[in-house]
């Protein structure tokens, strides 16, 4: 079966521009503004909005209840948190509430965790944990890195933005 080149016009629109309000909005790169959101905070099980964070530097945190790495940094979070330069959100990508409120208190976190998932985390572009993106006062994604980052790793990518 022969197609002509005008009859493939709409499929192409269709396969290059996404169908209707299913099109997937592409992970944010380094320079992007970063996608907003609305979670659940875990210690109040209320709304937290992204767009309450505009005008400060950002350090979002993606981890897990089961990733001794991101247990580690949890401390150097809290640091950074108590520092008063940045805000510290962290978002939780498995686990129930019993279990991060569990965490949360034997660690002492001071900043908010919100309850995430695999879709926030996608959506972020994450693919490891801990992953963690530096976002500037306007919500553009200035740094992202997978991986455990010590407090001068922290400091040093908040000085530069």
């Amino acid at each position: 079966m022969m197609f002509h080149r005008s009859s493939l016009l709409p499929f192409s629109f269709v396969f290059l521009f996404g169908c209707g309000s299913d099109a997937q909005v592409p992970p944010p790169e380094v320079g992007d503004v970063a996608p907003a959101f609305t979670l659940k905070q875990v210690a109040t099980q209320e709304d937290f909005d992204s767009e309450s964070l505009k005008g400060s530097i950002v350090v979002l945190n993606f981890w897990g209840v089961t990733c001794p790495v991101c247990m580690k940094e949890i401390g150097e979070l809290k640091e950074i948190q108590s520092a008063g330069k940045v805000k510290v959100v962290g978002i939780a990508i498995d686990g129930d509430a019993d279990k991060i409120t569990k965490i949360m208190e034997a660690k002492g976190i001071n900043y908010p965790i919100l309850a995430g998932g695999e879709e926030i985390f996608t959506r972020f572009d994450g693919y490891s944990i801990p992953y963690t993106l530096v976002l500037d006062k306007s919500m553009v994604v200035r740094k992202k890195v997978s991986g455990r980052l010590e407090k001068a790793d922290f400091e040093k990518l908040i000085d530069e933005i």
